[in-house]
């Protein structure tokens, strides 16, 4: 199945989110910070529209045709916005589970480079599509860009299941981060 990468716009929000709700729905960090389907379904669309409100900006929300699939970058200096996050989480019907999930960010802080890099925030595929590519399609066009800037890449994988996808891709583990009782989280680096 042959899909084509395009810049998405603002416009594009609703579409972006749907498909990276679908993405992570499985998701174990996901599954275990949400701790309900409600949370789910009133977080994870917040938490991807904060993600993508800076990446937007510089046109690094990228998605695939008929939105089957769609990745959010951080040039260099660009990250998410932590106070609105919070905001955002501040309704969950667990918040310890928000804080400990901010614990776990915190935790892998270590491992993101000291030069200039990139940062994969999202990806994500409908699972309808998925084995057939199109990850593979967005991972590699925002790579392009990465490249051409000789910059390194930096991402932190939440499901054990991608890391063999990201090492393909030239993503070396850095390491596991667990805390009492979360899920692992996976820091990885492309030079």
């Amino acid at each position: 199945m042959t899909k084509s990468v395009f810049v998405a716009e603002p416009s594009d929000m609703g579409a972006i989110a749907a498909v990276m709700d679908k993405g992570f729905h499985s998701d174990p960090t996901v599954i275990w910070a949400s701790s309900t389907e409600e949370d789910f379904l009133a977080l994870h669309h917040k938490f991807v529209e904060v993600c993508a409100r800076p990446a937007f900006e510089l046109g690094c929300v990228h998605a695939l045709s008929d939105f089957a699939g769609a990745a959010i970058w951080y040039p260099p200096g660009v990250g998410i916005d932590e106070s609105e996050l919070a905001t955002v989480f501040k309704t969950a019907s667990r918040p310890d589970r928000i804080e400990e999930f901010f614990q776990l960010l915190e935790a892998c802080e270590q491992y993101r480079p000291a030069e200039p890099y990139w940062e994969l925030e999202l990806i994500s595929t409908d699972p309808m599509f998925q084995g057939q590519g199109l990850g593979a399609t967005l991972l590699e066009h925002g790579l392009a860009i990465c490249d051409g800037e000789g910059a390194p890449v930096y991402l932190e994988s939440s499901n054990p299941a991608n890391l063999s996808f990201y090492r393909r891709h030239g993503f070396e583990l850095l390491a596991e981060i667990q805390l009492p009782g979360s899920p692992k989280r996976f820091p990885m680096l492309r030079k």
